[in-house]
């Protein structure tokens, strides 16, 4: 899980060059359903496995996205750090994703992190 970390910071690094110092991109996103929905209720090209979810103002997501120059509203969003998408591991049952699958609005910036998540259940 270390090296997990320090290679989602190398490819942080990488990515800032590419974002301008004074760009911020704002994304506003709905309530997520009380209970988890089936992943059928989900585009499939939306359903990630990621190795950390977390509020955007969590100690992850928070500086991430402060260095990418993403503003999160609520900031009680739920974001999804260093993914797989489950039709990238070619799985249609979850079974090779050991985190809870989740469903997410805003992937402009996976594998790295998805914003606007809900947690799903796989095989409903």
């Amino acid at each position: 899980m270390q090296f997990s970390h320090i290679s989602t910071a190398l490819v942080l690094l990488v990515l800032t060059t590419f974002v301008s110092a004074g760009q911020t991109v704002t994304v506003t996103t709905y309530a997520p359903a009380p209970t988890s929905p089936p992943a059928s209720q989900c585009d499939p090209a939306a359903i990630w496995c990621c190795n950390e979810t977390e509020p955007a103002n969590g100690p992850l997501a928070s500086p991430l996205l402060a260095l990418l120059g993403i503003v999160v509203v609520p900031v009680s969003t739920l974001v999804g750090i260093d993914c797989t998408s489950i039709n990238a591991l070619g799985i249609d049952g979850g079974g090779l994703c050991t985190a809870q699958p989740i469903c997410c609005q805003y992937n402009n910036f996976a594998p790295l992190l998805v914003i606007g998540c809900t947690p799903v259940t796989i095989g409903e």
